[in-house]
């Protein structure tokens, strides 16, 4: 499977979550990074 763009992946995760818990992903897009400033995670690029 390949991606053509950077973001891909993350945005197709969060929409299949979405499906599973009926949740919109643009929520649970919201409630992840509310957690990361919570536990004040900081971006890695690879």
């Amino acid at each position: 499977m390949s991606y053509q763009r950077r973001g891909e992946i993350p945005a197709f995760a969060f929409k299949a979550m979405a499906g599973e818990s009926g949740i919109p992903y643009q929520t649970l897009i919201n409630l992840y990074l509310d957690e990361c400033v919570r536990e004040k995670k900081k971006l890695q690029f690879v």
